[in-house]
């Protein structure tokens, strides 16, 4: 957050650039991949979601759909790929 700014002012700047579509995706998946152990549970997965989406995710138990919501938050680290939000790079691991 830059200097000076409140958490409300920080989102409302980022709500304004949405509205100006100066960002061209909220929520970017680039080739993750996630590993627990030696067992994949996400390969190579790739997203890009939009101003105005509404998005599911369902698949069987296991299939890494709790995983992917955990790398977006910050919880889980992929051992590939990279994450951004409102543009910004969150996490990558090349």
């Amino acid at each position: 957050m830059a200097a000076g700014l409140s958490s409300k002012d920080a989102a409302l700047r980022v709500l304004h650039k949405i509205h100006r579509e100066e960002i061209p995706h909220l929520v970017k998946y680039e080739n993750i991949t996630i590993r627990y152990g030696a067992h994949t549970v996400v390969e190579d997965f790739s997203l890009e979601i939009h101003k105005g989406e509404i998005l599911g995710i369902v698949g069987p138990s296991g299939c890494g759909k709790t995983s992917l919501v955990r790398a977006l938050g910050g919880f889980l680290n992929p051992v590939q790929g990279e994450i951004y939000i409102n543009g910004d790079l969150v996490y990558s691991k090349q």
